[in-house]
């Protein structure tokens, strides 16, 4: 009986082999990129979670800024001269919250940018696998 036939002199247990070698690499690097996604998701939360706190934070001191020129409506020159130093502390302070609010963003933003390329890592590389998938099923398909 004559053996199949071998395109390329290339051996079918050779390729299934290749196949099975590829898989476990492939599902070793989707493993390690599905824990990097995982920890881009949970510092993106916590992110999330400090900006929240950032927001209400900065709410609160836009009400205590409302309530304290409320106060310095009903009184003279010396409430002016309180108010003018509780605006100047609110301003440092609202400087230093957005700024700290925008490195927050930024980070987030940069976490966001990561967790994109992750997911264009897994899907380069799950395609080779497809694209060898594919090409398998048509010489099976194609040689019988």
């Amino acid at each position: 009986m004559e053996a199949p036939h071998r395109p390329f002199g290339v051996n079918p247990t050779d390729l299934a082999a290749e196949l099975e070698a590829r898989r476990a690499s492939h599902r070793a690097q989707v493993d390690l990129l599905n824990a990097r996604l995982a920890e881009a998701a949970r510092r993106a939360a916590q992110l999330r979670q400090r900006q929240s706190a950032l927001a209400a934070e900065r709410a609160a001191l836009d009400e205590e800024v409302q309530q304290i020129l409320a106060a310095f409506e009903q009184a003279g020159s010396e409430l002016e001269a309180r108010r003018q130093e509780a605006a100047d502390r609110h301003g440092r302070e609202l400087a230093d919250r957005q700024a700290a609010l925008a490195a927050v963003q930024h980070e987030r933003d940069t976490w966001v940018a990561l967790e994109q390329q992750i997911a264009e890592g897994v899907l380069a590389a799950v395609e080779p696998f497809l694209q060898l998938q594919a090409y398998l099923r048509e010489r099976e398909g194609g040689g019988t």
